[in-house]
């Protein structure tokens, strides 16, 4: 979801907002992970969320360089506004393990 779309977005009713983002609304007991380049867009949108009620926002502080901690994780390339974006890359589709991706949070202490 853009950053620039989240003040108004997080007004919109679950119905709308499902038919513009093609997921459900979080509520208020979802975990919302946000991330950005460098982190300072996803704080300012945590605390739009967090004025808007959802309790659970998590900010990867380490942005999306951050990613890069793992080998299995490939960079992606940036561009500068005005540039031409880089060709899309072709990947993999993984599929997400709710069970342990809570298991993991609540190892954290997160969860």
């Amino acid at each position: 979801l853009p950053v620039e779309e989240w003040p108004l977005a997080l007004e919109k009713e679950p119905e709308e907002w499902q038919l513009k983002y093609r997921f459900p609304k979080p509520t208020d007991d979802d975990i919302v992970i946000l991330h950005c380049r460098t982190c300072r867009r996803s704080a300012w949108a945590a605390q739009l969320a967090a004025d808007a009620g959802l309790r659970q926002c998590l900010v990867y502080r380490q942005g999306v360089y951050g990613w890069r901690l793992s080998p299995t994780v490939k960079a992606y390339s940036s561009y500068e506004v005005g540039d031409v974006p880089p060709e899309p890359e072709q990947f993999e589709k993984e599929y997400i393990d709710v069970d342990s991706a809570e298991a993991e949070l609540r190892s954290l202490g997160i969860f």
